[in-house]
């Protein structure tokens, strides 16, 4: 009996060790764990935006046409008539060309929603082939200055954010958001030091672990 005793004081001290160190080592192998699960997220994240960044720098703007460049500048002209006191008969055509700029303007308008709206079409069913996005915003600050959404079902609907709130929301630069049904991550989109606008993307925890 007192030898068993004398054994299990000697193996005490090295299983109190090996204890210890299952017990410290658990929690740390978890979080390195969970920080490469969570990288693993973002980085997808970021792939995407990418993605639709590169096709809105890629896709081209509309060239103004012919007519909207000369009558731009001939208001110009009518513009510096004006300032030099030589301008009696400007007036009326002043307002002519206005009108005739504002009018080309939305046709101008016209054509590049046409054009996000093809962009948005094609990227819609490339990024949404992935079962793991729930809903992508993107907003775009300096090229078309507009915003699109690509949604899974119809029942998402885009945040109503002011547009203070948006230019707010650029300057955050990443960020990240874990929601019980769903990660949102927004990624910047930046060149040059300069923020050109933001992705909002909202990925689902359901598909993700599926």
């Amino acid at each position: 009996m007192g030898r068993a005793i004398r054994i299990l004081r000697s193996l005490a001290a090295p299983l109190i060790v090996v204890v210890l160190a299952v017990v410290l080592t658990i929690p740390w192998t978890w979080i390195v764990l969970h920080r490469a699960y969570r990288k693993t997220i973002v980085d997808n994240a970021k792939g995407l935006a990418r993605r639709i960044e590169l096709q809105v720098w890629l896709t081209p703007r509309p060239i103004p046409p012919a007519q909207l460049q000369a009558a731009r500048a001939i208001r110009d002209a009518t513009h510096a008539a004006e300032r030099i006191g030589r301008a009696f008969w400007i007036p009326m055509r002043r307002g002519n060309i206005d009108r005739q700029i504002e009018v080309l303007e939305q046709i101008q308008r016209a054509q590049e929603r046409r054009v996000v709206q093809q962009m948005r079409e094609a990227l819609q069913a490339e990024l949404l082939s992935d079962e793991t996005v729930r809903q992508v915003i993107f907003f775009d600050m300096a090229k078309f200055n507009t915003s699109f959404m690509l949604s899974r079902t119809p029942q998402f609907s885009v945040p109503g954010w002011t547009i203070e709130e948006v230019r707010q929301r650029a300057t955050w630069g990443l960020q990240t958001w874990d929601l019980e049904d769903r990660y949102v991550i927004q990624v910047p989109w930046m060149q040059n030091d300069r923020v050109l606008g933001f992705t909002y993307i909202e990925l689902s925890r359901d598909a993700i672990t599926a």
